[in-house]
């Protein structure tokens, strides 16, 4: 009986997963290693098998935080000693229940069958649902309903499937050459139509909280600082109050203008530092940032501004010693033309009293929130976007970097820190599978997802077999025939959402002879809920 029971709870309710690969580091790891930077003492992980390919020179590990080139790597695939992937609960019961409401929602970590292979289980981020049109653009998610859409779109869009499934099947080729003609003279008509209809896709709180990478954590500065690390640089060739030389930033007023310190020596791209060798790197300039620290004030009236760019745009939040919070947007390359965009008064601040500051721009949308509750954001009126110009822009474009100004009051800022959001990378497929070798729901190849159809995404965007590269089927799907649609997972392939990693990597000990490459002690710090 217990057997049984056992065996109808693993089947129905909750079932045990271990990650294998790191497609969704850091959210979750597969067999990796852990390090201590040398330089700065960032600690992060690095995926194994970066480390035991071939390499013209040592293995490396390159810190997130501070650029540093780790070497002294004691965990290798060679030593046979790595750390384990995650072990994960996986909740499995409202599928079998078959309730819309219960099953995984939007930026849900979900596990499903792997489409290339139906023995295999895939994790990754639910991104897009059955129902809508989806287009990565910029690194963002964009999409539409159907419901919403014209006739001639949705038309468009089901031909596009057509092609894709005679392609995949290789069947009828003059069917196919007929439609690849007609979609390649419609393309930019009906791309610049359904941009008019798409909308950016913001992602939920828990979600984005856990899609932030280090960019640069002033509580680890690097010790042996050169050009290629980052550090906060006084701007300007005069005299400067700010102190950066250690962990607690210091602005001494010497004069009536503001002074300004800037974040140097990085460029803020979409890498990670699993990604050990960045053999699989990213290339492309990441504008969705945020800046946060905890303040306190010392003395005197005057205020301090936080600036973040993207593309032409400079946001910047203001907070005065009076408790006045005010939001502006400059136009880069613009003389001094700045709008203010909102403003608020709170109660003023409090010398010698602790007040914890988040400023961001991310998913099209700037907030400032001061201890925990946000005071100030923009509306999409005012700050738009124009798709048809996004798919054009260069990605690599580079941008000013986040800026800090202060006038009129002595203050110290605690725990600076400046990080980046998820940038959702434009894959690129092999051979003519898709327009251009565009990856599936990427900008110029956008998806339709009929229903039934999901769309998943790897946290670990360079290094993740997701969605936008699945050009091929496995056995178990192909029998579907045109049914099923390449870059997409069934809804009956879905296994559940996962919500728990009850079993991290497990801490070493030297004290019994022979076990010191198993981790045997539970790593209760690392056991965390799934977000």
């Amino acid at each position: 009986m217990a057997f049984i029971l056992a065996f109808v709870f693993r089947a129905f309710v909750i079932e045990a997963f271990i990650i294998p690969t790191g497609s969704m580091a850091a959210t979750l790891y597969g067999q990796h290693g852990t390090v201590v930077c040398e330089d700065c003492e960032w600690e992060f992980s690095y995926g194994l098998a970066d480390v035991s390919r071939n390499q013209s020179g040592p293995s490396k590990a390159v810190c997130p935080n501070c650029n540093h080139a780790n070497r002294q790597l004691t965990i290798t695939n060679d030593r046979h000693n790595a750390e384990a992937g995650d072990r994960i609960l996986v909740l499995k019961w409202p599928l079998d229940l078959g309730l819309d409401f219960l099953r995984p929602q939007r930026w849900d970590v979900t596990v499903f069958k792997n489409p290339l292979n139906g023995t295999e289980n895939y994790i990754k981020r639910l991104v897009g649902l059955p129902g809508e049109v989806l287009e990565i653009v910029d690194g963002d998610v964009y999409t539409a309903p159907t419901d919403n859409l014209p006739q001639e779109i949705l038309d468009w869009l089901h031909l596009r499937i057509r092609a894709k499934w005679l392609r995949r099947s290789e069947n009828n080729p003059g069917e196919l050459r007929i439609l690849d003609r007609q979609l390649m003279q419609t393309h930019p008509a009906m791309m610049e139509s359904l941009s008019r209809h798409l909308r950016i896709v913001r992602k939920a709180p828990d979600a984005q909280e856990s899609l932030w990478s280090v960019v640069y954590h002033h509580d680890y500065p690097p010790q042996d600082l050169d050009a290629n690390q980052p550090r906060w640089q006084p701007v300007g060739d005069g005299e400067n109050g700010w102190d950066t030389s250690s962990r607690q930033v210091r602005f001494q007023p010497t004069g009536e203008e503001a002074q300004s310190i800037k974040l140097v020596g990085k460029r803020i791209l979409d890498r990670y530092g699993y990604n050990a060798n960045n053999r699989v790197t990213g290339s492309h300039v990441v504008g969705d940032l945020r800046l946060h620290c905890v303040m306190m004030p010392r003395a005197g009236e005057g205020h301090i501004t936080f600036e973040l760019s993207k593309r032409d745009k400079t946001f910047s939040a203001r907070i005065a010693s009076d408790g006045t919070m005010q939001l502006f947007v400059r136009e880069i390359g613009s003389a001094g033309s700045i709008s203010l965009l909102a403003e608020t008064h709170l109660g003023p601040l409090v010398a010698d009293q602790f007040i914890e500051v988040d400023f961001r721009n991310v998913d099209h949308r700037v907030s400032l929130t001061v201890d925990g509750v946000e005071v100030l954001a923009t509306t999409d009126e005012q700050y738009p976007y124009n798709l048809v110009e996004l798919r054009r822009a260069k990605t690599n474009r580079e941008t000013d970097p986040p800026r800090i100004s202060a006038a009129g009051m002595e203050l110290e800022l605690r725990h600076l820190a400046v990080e980046r959001d998820v940038y959702y990378t434009p894959a690129q497929l092999t051979g003519t599978i898709g327009p251009a070798g565009r990856g599936w729901g990427t900008a110029g190849n956008p998806i339709l997802l009929r229903p039934g159809e999901h769309f998943m995404l790897g946290d670990n965007s360079p290094a993740s077999q997701d969605s936008r590269y699945w050009s091929k089927v496995g056995k178990h799907l192909d029998s579907r025939g045109e049914a099923y649609q390449l870059g997409t997972v069934p809804q009956d392939q879905l296994i559940g959402r996962a919500f728990f990693v009850y079993w991290p990597n497990g801490l070493r000990t030297d004290l019994i002879p022979g076990l010191g490459n198993i981790g045997l002690i539970p790593n209760v710090g690392r056991m965390r809920w799934i977000r």
